[in-house]
């Protein structure tokens, strides 16, 4: 897959999301109302969902910066980030508990539209050949870090 379909094909995933479609179907009330797919409160799912965009923004940071070093500097990194997995996901599980009695429901929806705006004006900004770069993921984090771009 050449470069620009890379770009492209993220481009497509990430307008083709549908946050907005599940949050509009929810009143005031049903954000409070337990989810039917989970234990949590559909309040708690999208603003799980939510945080993950707004992580998103700040990792890509991140990607960038440590793929336009050599890639055995981002080995110590991932490694890092494999130690605190445990950590990191049960924080993953209390945060969501937290944040969907503090944010309501329609100003996560006006966050989410900020971060993905971010996100897409730092597609746009993604050079030619930062998609060649490659680094060390947290393989604990994802099985799909496993191929260690």
């Amino acid at each position: 897959m050449k470069n620009n379909d890379t770009k492209e094909s993220v481009r497509i995933e990430l307008e083709n999301t549908r946050f907005h479609e599940i949050l509009e179907t929810l009143s005031r009330e049903d954000w409070y109302k337990k989810s039917q797919f989970s234990a949590w409160t559909n309040g708690k799912l999208l603003f799980h969902m939510a945080f993950g965009f707004i992580i998103l923004s700040t990792l890509i940071n991140l990607v960038l910066f440590l793929a336009r070093l050599p890639k055995s500097f981002s080995k110590p990194f991932a490694g890092f980030l494999n130690f605190f997995t445990d950590p990191f996901e049960w924080i993953d599980v209390i945060r969501p508990h937290a944040g969907a009695k503090i944010v309501s429901y329609r100003s996560i929806g006006r966050k989410y539209d900020r971060v993905h705006f971010s996100i897409l004006r730092k597609l746009d900004s993604i050079k030619e050949d930062d998609w060649k770069k490659g680094m060390y993921f947290p393989i604990k984090w994802d099985i799909l870090f496993s191929t260690n771009i």
